[in-house]
């Protein structure tokens, strides 16, 4: 159902016993998602090509934080899909844009910024690779498939701010 292809956006609020952050999908219907902490990352699942599916990664400093798959359905309401626990605050999160299962996610050691490759598994990440060095301040990584090449070929580009 393409109604939901448009813009997406989503905005954190405090509320009473901790933090959670309202997922919208905006087409032509609109629907939430609250997850567990902040949110500061949300983008589509770019290699799955059948049904319009979402990352969500959570910012908590002191908490646990995870990448929740989410999927938006025909009664106006968000089906999650999985939710992986991922151990740092999660900053940007970059889809793999031909393998639905790869993505890149940019957190916060601190004091450091890293930036890993990862596999989804059926409710696990498994670390593909890691871009930079150990001292690094990744703080974007970008996918580009190849046009000439391969299907899967493709180019990682990562901004350090060393």
């Amino acid at each position: 159902n393409n109604s939901y292809y448009g813009s997406y956006s989503y905005s954190s609020a405090n509320t009473t016993g901790g933090s959670t952050s309202t997922i919208g999908v905006f087409g032509a219907r609109t629907t939430t998602h609250n997850v567990s902490a902040k949110a500061r990352c949300l983008t589509a699942q770019l290699g799955e090509n059948s049904l319009p599916r979402f990352f969500v990664g959570t910012t908590s400093l002191r908490g646990k934080n995870e990448i929740v798959l989410l999927e938006p359905t025909d009664q106006n309401s968000v089906k999650v899909i999985s939710t992986f626990e991922h151990e740092h605050e999660i900053w940007q999160i970059s889809s793999c844009p031909f393998e639905k299962d790869l993505l890149f996610t940019v957190y916060n050691t601190v004091p450091n910024f890293k930036a890993s490759l990862w596999k989804l598994g059926t409710n696990s990440l498994e670390c593909s690779a890691q871009i930079g060095d150990p001292d690094s301040q990744m703080r974007c990584v970008l996918w580009r498939p190849v046009q000439h090449g391969p299907s899967d070929a493709h180019i990682v580009l990562g901004i350090d701010t060393n």
